[in-house]
Protein backbone atom coordinates (compact mmCIF):
# COMPACT_ATOMS: atom_id res chain seq x y z
CA UNK A 1 0.00 0.00 0.00
CA UNK A 2 2.89 2.29 0.92
CA UNK A 3 4.57 1.64 -2.23
CA UNK A 4 0.97 2.37 -4.25
CA UNK A 5 0.99 5.70 -2.61
CA UNK A 6 4.32 6.70 -3.52
CA UNK A 7 3.93 6.07 -6.57
CA UNK A 8 0.52 7.82 -6.90
CA UNK A 9 2.46 10.74 -5.31
CA UNK A 10 5.12 10.46 -7.84
CA UNK A 11 2.60 10.57 -10.36
CA UNK A 12 0.72 13.51 -9.60
CA UNK A 13 4.17 15.96 -9.15
CA UNK A 14 5.21 14.67 -12.82
CA UNK A 15 1.97 14.91 -14.88
CA UNK A 16 0.80 18.63 -12.64
CA UNK A 17 3.22 20.80 -14.64
CA UNK A 18 2.45 19.08 -18.29
CA UNK A 19 -1.01 20.03 -17.96
CA UNK A 20 -0.22 23.34 -16.03
CA UNK A 21 1.41 24.87 -19.37
CA UNK A 22 -0.79 22.97 -21.55
CA UNK A 23 -3.59 24.96 -20.28
CA UNK A 24 -1.18 28.14 -21.05
CA UNK A 25 -0.80 26.98 -24.37
CA UNK A 26 -4.43 26.39 -25.22
CA UNK A 27 -4.58 29.86 -23.60
CA UNK A 28 -2.65 31.68 -26.09
CA UNK A 29 -3.77 29.72 -28.98
CA UNK A 30 -7.31 31.33 -28.08
CA UNK A 31 -5.89 34.73 -27.84
CA UNK A 32 -4.10 34.73 -30.91
CA UNK A 33 -7.20 33.09 -32.77
CA UNK A 34 -9.31 36.05 -31.16
CA UNK A 35 -11.13 34.08 -28.83
CA UNK A 36 -11.03 35.86 -25.63
CA UNK A 37 -13.10 34.08 -23.72
CA UNK A 38 -11.62 30.74 -24.19
CA UNK A 39 -8.22 32.36 -23.49
CA UNK A 40 -9.75 34.01 -20.18
CA UNK A 41 -11.01 30.64 -19.10
CA UNK A 42 -7.62 28.90 -19.79
CA UNK A 43 -5.62 31.14 -18.31
CA UNK A 44 -7.91 32.62 -14.84
CA UNK A 45 -7.21 29.43 -13.14
CA UNK A 46 -3.83 29.07 -13.23
CA UNK A 47 -3.70 32.84 -12.67
CA UNK A 48 -5.42 32.09 -9.26
CA UNK A 49 -3.03 29.91 -8.61
CA UNK A 50 -0.09 32.26 -8.90
CA UNK A 51 1.07 31.62 -12.37
CA UNK A 52 3.17 34.43 -13.30
CA UNK A 53 2.87 34.74 -16.74
CA UNK A 54 -0.97 33.86 -16.62
CA UNK A 55 -1.34 36.98 -14.06
CA UNK A 56 0.59 38.74 -16.60
CA UNK A 57 -2.10 37.76 -19.19
CA UNK A 58 -4.92 38.53 -17.05
CA UNK A 59 -3.67 41.95 -16.46
CA UNK A 60 -3.06 42.63 -20.28
CA UNK A 61 -6.60 41.85 -21.30
CA UNK A 62 -8.10 44.63 -18.52
CA UNK A 63 -5.81 46.76 -19.68
CA UNK A 64 -7.08 46.27 -23.50
CA UNK A 65 -10.93 45.60 -22.43
CA UNK A 66 -10.63 42.06 -23.80
CA UNK A 67 -13.74 40.32 -22.97
CA UNK A 68 -13.58 41.94 -19.79
CA UNK A 69 -13.89 45.91 -18.80
CA UNK A 70 -11.37 47.93 -19.15
CA UNK A 71 -9.93 48.44 -15.77
CA UNK A 72 -6.41 49.81 -15.36
CA UNK A 73 -6.56 49.62 -11.74
CA UNK A 74 -7.73 45.42 -12.21
CA UNK A 75 -4.66 45.40 -14.62
CA UNK A 76 -2.35 46.82 -12.10
CA UNK A 77 -3.34 44.46 -9.67
CA UNK A 78 -2.78 41.22 -11.67
CA UNK A 79 0.21 43.12 -12.48
CA UNK A 80 2.00 43.64 -9.39
CA UNK A 81 1.13 39.89 -8.07
CA UNK A 82 3.35 38.51 -11.24
CA UNK A 83 5.90 41.43 -10.50
CA UNK A 84 6.17 40.58 -6.99
CA UNK A 85 7.49 36.75 -8.26
CA UNK A 86 10.11 38.72 -10.66
CA UNK A 87 8.80 38.02 -13.63
CA UNK A 88 10.06 40.80 -16.19
CA UNK A 89 7.14 41.56 -18.44
CA UNK A 90 4.57 42.40 -15.50
CA UNK A 91 7.41 44.59 -14.04
CA UNK A 92 7.45 46.15 -17.37
CA UNK A 93 3.69 46.93 -17.28
CA UNK A 94 3.89 47.99 -14.18
CA UNK A 95 6.69 50.71 -15.37
CA UNK A 96 4.20 51.40 -18.28
CA UNK A 97 1.54 51.77 -15.69
CA UNK A 98 3.64 54.42 -13.92
CA UNK A 99 5.01 56.28 -17.13
CA UNK A 100 1.61 57.00 -18.13
CA UNK A 101 -0.32 57.44 -15.40
CA UNK A 102 -2.66 54.66 -16.02
CA UNK A 103 -4.76 53.29 -12.99
CA UNK A 104 -1.92 54.96 -11.05
CA UNK A 105 -0.77 58.44 -10.66
CA UNK A 106 1.81 59.49 -12.97
CA UNK A 107 5.23 58.76 -11.45
CA UNK A 108 8.20 59.01 -13.52
CA UNK A 109 10.80 57.73 -10.34
CA UNK A 110 8.39 54.56 -10.22
CA UNK A 111 8.30 53.95 -13.68
CA UNK A 112 12.15 54.35 -13.58
CA UNK A 113 12.41 51.83 -11.09
CA UNK A 114 10.39 49.25 -12.54
CA UNK A 115 12.17 49.82 -15.61
CA UNK A 116 15.49 48.52 -14.50
CA UNK A 117 13.89 45.80 -12.86
CA UNK A 118 12.83 44.33 -16.08
CA UNK A 119 16.16 45.30 -17.82
CA UNK A 120 18.39 44.31 -15.30
CA UNK A 121 16.45 40.16 -16.59
CA UNK A 122 17.11 41.70 -20.44
CA UNK A 123 13.86 42.66 -20.95
CA UNK A 124 14.46 44.68 -24.39
CA UNK A 125 11.87 47.00 -24.19
CA UNK A 126 12.73 47.88 -20.84
CA UNK A 127 16.10 48.44 -21.46
CA UNK A 128 14.75 50.57 -24.51
CA UNK A 129 12.39 52.69 -22.22
CA UNK A 130 15.15 53.04 -19.35
CA UNK A 131 17.50 54.49 -21.92
CA UNK A 132 14.77 56.78 -22.88
CA UNK A 133 13.97 57.83 -19.48
CA UNK A 134 18.05 59.05 -18.96
CA UNK A 135 18.22 60.85 -22.03
CA UNK A 136 15.34 63.17 -21.61
CA UNK A 137 16.02 63.12 -17.65
CA UNK A 138 12.41 61.84 -16.99
CA UNK A 139 12.52 60.19 -12.67
CA UNK A 140 16.49 60.69 -12.88
CA UNK A 141 18.79 63.23 -13.83
CA UNK A 142 19.57 63.37 -17.42
CA UNK A 143 22.54 61.31 -18.46
CA UNK A 144 23.72 61.20 -22.07
CA UNK A 145 26.24 58.23 -20.96
CA UNK A 146 23.38 55.77 -19.03
CA UNK A 147 21.25 56.43 -22.34
CA UNK A 148 23.50 55.07 -24.56
CA UNK A 149 24.70 52.32 -22.21
CA UNK A 150 21.21 50.53 -22.04
CA UNK A 151 20.30 51.69 -25.69
CA UNK A 152 23.83 49.35 -26.95
CA UNK A 153 22.34 46.58 -24.55
CA UNK A 154 18.93 47.46 -26.28
CA UNK A 155 20.59 47.32 -29.48
CA UNK A 156 22.55 44.28 -28.94
CA UNK A 157 19.77 41.78 -28.63
CA UNK A 158 18.56 43.29 -31.97
CA UNK A 159 16.18 46.13 -31.28
CA UNK A 160 15.77 48.43 -34.15
CA UNK A 161 14.51 51.36 -32.29
CA UNK A 162 17.84 50.83 -30.17
CA UNK A 163 19.91 50.57 -33.22
CA UNK A 164 18.75 53.91 -34.76
CA UNK A 165 19.26 55.66 -31.68
CA UNK A 166 22.72 54.35 -30.75
CA UNK A 167 23.58 55.04 -34.33
CA UNK A 168 23.07 58.94 -33.88
CA UNK A 169 24.60 59.11 -30.52
CA UNK A 170 27.38 58.42 -31.93
CA UNK A 171 27.06 60.35 -35.00
CA UNK A 172 27.03 63.43 -32.83
CA UNK A 173 29.40 62.08 -29.61
CA UNK A 174 26.29 61.91 -27.13
CA UNK A 175 27.22 60.03 -24.19
CA UNK A 176 29.89 58.29 -26.01
CA UNK A 177 33.08 59.28 -28.16
CA UNK A 178 32.21 60.58 -31.62
CA UNK A 179 32.70 58.01 -33.89
CA UNK A 180 31.12 58.15 -37.01
CA UNK A 181 32.01 54.75 -38.55
CA UNK A 182 30.83 52.87 -35.70
CA UNK A 183 27.73 55.03 -36.32
CA UNK A 184 27.53 53.71 -40.06
CA UNK A 185 27.70 50.56 -38.35
CA UNK A 186 24.56 50.70 -36.16
CA UNK A 187 22.64 52.53 -39.22
CA UNK A 188 23.85 49.50 -41.16
CA UNK A 189 22.35 46.61 -38.40
CA UNK A 190 19.25 49.19 -38.72
CA UNK A 191 19.20 48.71 -42.48
CA UNK A 192 19.62 44.89 -42.79
CA UNK A 193 17.01 44.63 -40.56
CA UNK A 194 14.53 46.24 -42.90
CA UNK A 195 14.52 49.57 -41.78
CA UNK A 196 14.68 52.13 -44.23
CA UNK A 197 15.51 54.99 -41.75
CA UNK A 198 18.26 53.01 -41.13
CA UNK A 199 19.26 52.68 -44.95
CA UNK A 200 19.05 56.38 -45.57
CA UNK A 201 20.96 57.60 -42.44
CA UNK A 202 23.92 54.87 -43.21
CA UNK A 203 23.96 55.83 -47.34
CA UNK A 204 24.23 59.81 -46.51
CA UNK A 205 27.01 59.21 -43.98
CA UNK A 206 28.72 57.14 -46.83
CA UNK A 207 28.49 59.37 -49.12
CA UNK A 208 29.38 62.28 -47.33
CA UNK A 209 32.42 60.41 -45.84
CA UNK A 210 33.48 59.41 -49.72
CA UNK A 211 33.16 63.52 -50.85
Amino acid sequence: MKVIVKRLIWVVFIMAPVVYGANFDKGQYCFTTGDYACALAEWQPLADQGNAPAQTKIGSMYDNGQVVKRDHVEAMKWYQKAAEQGYAAAQYSIALKFDNGQGVKQDYVKALTWYRKAADQGFVSAQFNLALKYSNGQGVEQSYTEAAKWYQKAADNGLVSAQLKLGAMYYKGEGVKQNKMTSMGWFRKACDNGNQKGCSNFKIISEHRSQ
